[in-house]
């Protein structure tokens, strides 16, 4: 299983999405490595990874039974080892913190490394 980790803060514009970004793509090369954007209402994390036209389904279109897992999954061209799941701006997502988790455990099992952009602030 993976060793999860959130990349976090109370404040927006710290650096959050460039650092998901970067460690991701450079100092954990070589690794599997599934980044997951969780800014609902944001959802940037697809940009500096240039994935921003692959991405079809949300994780939010997992959670409501639209689609597979693997279907949310996105899958670096240039890193064969780098995939996305990102997050829906505009679809109500599921506000449950748990369901949230056991999903991102199911992702795990499949990844060295899966990293966490958060949304700012303190909320869900």
């Amino acid at each position: 299983m993976a060793r999860v980790i959130c990349i976090t803060s109370g404040k927006g514009g710290v650096g959050k999405t460039t650092v998901t970004a970067n460690l991701g793509t450079a100092a954990l090369s070589g690794n599997r490595v599934c980044l997951i954007d969780a800014d609902f209402g944001l959802r940037n994390l697809d940009i500096p990874l240039g994935l921003s036209n692959r991405v079809s389904y949300h994780i939010s279109d997992f959670l409501t039974g639209r689609c597979a897992l693997h279907q949310v999954i996105v899958k670096d061209k240039r890193i064969s080892t780098l995939s996305f799941i990102s997050c829906s701006k505009d679809e109500v997502h599921h506000d449950n913190p748990q369901v949230f988790r056991e999903v991102v455990h199911q992702i795990a099992e499949g990844y060295d490394y899966v990293l966490i952009d958060s949304p700012a602030g303190i909320e869900n």
